[in-house]
């Protein structure tokens, strides 16, 4: 059975009827496609966050809209693609948060919240950050500093949208390798909307590619990303070239 799984799917802003999507557990899919193409969308639909207006999503195979809030953000973690920084937070507090879903209301954090807290800073490479204000925090360095509040939910899925945005080369490929080891060491469900095809070709394992809210490939980077149909996709020309097994994406000159 699948973990997340999406049956004739249609949602307000950009997804078209009828999808369909199985996700297992232990998967890392990116999932790429065009400005519209309904990506963002899509994780919404996932994390139980935005409503279709036909089909559903399942969770373990039961309808993810069964869960209350806090019961999907034990299981279920978001990283959005933009939100403010929370004035007069450290780093450390801000991955405590990820604690909320398994805190009684009116209970503090407790000394497995703050191990949970620990290890995920760890993990996320960030301990040495802890105790800085977030305020101060590089772009790159925030970045992970999310992922490690979403690793304190301690959650069989992650879903991100786009990542890597706004981040240089370096801090790029390095928040990729993290996701990828998190994919690889604790066996989590990786989704990631990502717009850079080349960091998904070298770090998903596989690719869902979206196009006008639906879905037109699903398979390995190999052969979802052929020239030919990023060609159709984008409306761009390119050229496609094998690395180490995994496909660059090279842009070729449009003419106006």
């Amino acid at each position: 059975m699948s973990l997340l799984s999406v049956h004739g799917l249609a949602a307000p802003y950009g997804l078209a009827p009828g999808l369909d999507l199985a996700i297992a557990r232990g998967d890392f899919v990116a999932l790429v496609g065009p400005n519209g193409a309904g990506k963002s969308t899509l994780l919404r639909c996932l994390a139980g966050g935005l409503a279709p207006v036909a089909g559903e999503v399942r969770l373990d195979g039961a309808p993810i809209t069964t869960l209350s809030r806090r019961a999907r953000a034990r299981r279920v973690a978001v990283v959005p693609q933009e939100e403010p920084r929370l004035a007069g937070f450290c780093a450390r507090e801000v991955v405590e948060l990820g604690r909320l879903p398994h805190v009684p209301r009116l209970r503090g954090l407790d000394a497995a919240d703050r191990r949970a807290v620990d290890d995920a800073l760890a993990a996320a490479g960030v301990d040495a950050l802890a105790d800085r204000d977030a305020e101060t925090l590089s772009g790159g360095e925030y970045q992970r500093v999310r992922i490690a509040r979403a690793l304190a939910q301690a959650p069989e899925v992650m879903l991100l949208d786009e990542p890597e945005a706004h981040l240089d080369l370096g801090y790029r490929m390095a928040v990729m390798a993290l996701l990828a080891r998190l994919n690889r060491e604790r066996a989590l469900t990786v989704v990631a909307a990502l717009h850079d095809l080349d960091a998904a070709a070298l770090y998903a394992e596989r690719i869902v590619v979206l196009d006008a809210g639906r879905v037109v490939a699903d398979g390995p980077p190999v052969e979802a990303l052929t020239a030919e149909r990023v060609e159709a996709v984008y409306r761009t020309p390119v050229r496609v070239e094998l690395v180490d097994g995994r496909p660059r994406v090279l842009a070729r000159r449009a003419e106006g």
